[in-house]
């Protein structure tokens, strides 16, 4: 249980870090990488140092019970780790850092005090289960994106709107606001634009449709997202906003 776990933890680091350290699981929450790309990102860095990555392995249970593992950074480690990550996401992590450290500097708990061993105890409780409600409410929606991303190769553009929590026709907008996909009356209206199926976002196939006014046949293009195209919108809009969707 995430409690009895969370009390071992204090026991075990004394209540304070010698280090103040920041997890591979906390920078992709933060940033909105998946977390599989931070690990790689994280390896490539260390082995780029000369550093062994075991020295900074940790691990976690996911929300199937289901042990993962993780690297715990130093904040030297970690700012060179977001070097390469945009400014609003480097941001972020700094940001975090700064807390991190201003929680290292609070005064330890007095372990002979029963009041004040009781008092971090049950905050540090409250944080926990407060986390394992973050967990439950979120597994529907984490299982339906893996399960989604995994299903095929290709997926259209009602599909990704229901991973984003939104409508095709919105996101369809929101798609041709943004120059992702052309806009217009032309025949190549919600054709993706060149730079996005170069960089492997987006493919697109063509599908035939009648004119109901005259009745003549004509193809249009029908914009599909690949695997890495769903990752990149969902960071594209955390860090765009959802106006619109």
């Amino acid at each position: 249980m995430l409690v009895v776990a969370a009390v071992q933890h204090v026991a075990a680091i004394g209540y304070m870090p010698d280090v103040v350290t920041m997890s591979s699981l906390e920078i992709a929450e933060l940033t909105g990488k998946r977390h599989d790309a931070v690990l790689r990102d994280t390896r490539v860095m260390l082995e780029g140092l000369n550093l062994a990555d075991h020295s900074f392995v940790g691990g976690y249970k996911d929300p199937n019970n289901q042990e993962r593992p993780l690297f715990n950074l130093t904040r030297d480690l970690t700012e060179t780790l977001i070097t390469g990550y945009n400014i609003p996401l480097r941001h972020k992590v700094v940001v975090r850092l700064r807390e991190l450290e201003e929680e290292k500097v609070k005064p330890v708990a007095n372990l002979n005090d029963p009041a004040s061993l009781r008092g971090l105890l049950l905050g540090y409780t409250e944080q926990v289960l407060q986390l394992e409600h973050k967990i439950t409410v979120d597994k529907p929606k984490v299982e339906f994106y893996d399960e989604f991303v995994e299903s095929k190769e290709l997926h259209d553009v009602a599909g990704v709107a229901k991973t984003l929590g939104t409508g095709p026709i919105l996101l369809f907008r929101y798609l041709r606001k943004h120059k992702i996909l052309i806009g217009g009356d032309g025949d190549n209206k919600n054709m993706p634009y060149q730079k996005h199926l170069n960089a492997g976002r987006m493919d697109v196939k063509y599908q035939n449709y009648t004119v109901e006014e005259t009745g003549e046949e004509k193809i249009r293009p029908k914009p599909l997202f690949t695997r890495k195209g769903v990752d990149w919108i969902r960071e594209f809009v955390k860090e765009n906003g959802r106006a619109g969707l």
